[in-house]
């Protein structure tokens, strides 16, 4: 069985390699595989990081910008309900 780091590393590198490739595959599937692939390295960082007593991370707050997209698109999609 790997180690908790070879796993983390094997990850990492394939988030690395995803992020290396600029367009998104055509397919769903493999779109789905690749977000699996992500969550599951993300956990296993979450995951390492409390077994090292590590404090969580504290997420960076959104930017201004995404608040006023969203705000938007939700003033869109209740404008269009009615």
């Amino acid at each position: 069985m790997p180690s908790s780091a070879n796993r983390l590393s094997t990850s990492i590198d394939a988030i690395k390699l995803m992020e290396s490739n600029a367009e998104l595959p055509a397919s769903m599937e493999e779109r789905s595989r690749r977000l699996a692939l992500a969550c599951r390295a993300g956990a296993a960082i979450a995951r390492d990081r409390r077994r090292g007593r590590l404090p969580e991370p504290k997420p960076e707050p959104w930017p201004e910008s995404t608040w006023h997209f969203l705000a938007e698109h939700a003033r869109i999609a209740r404008e269009s309900s009615q």
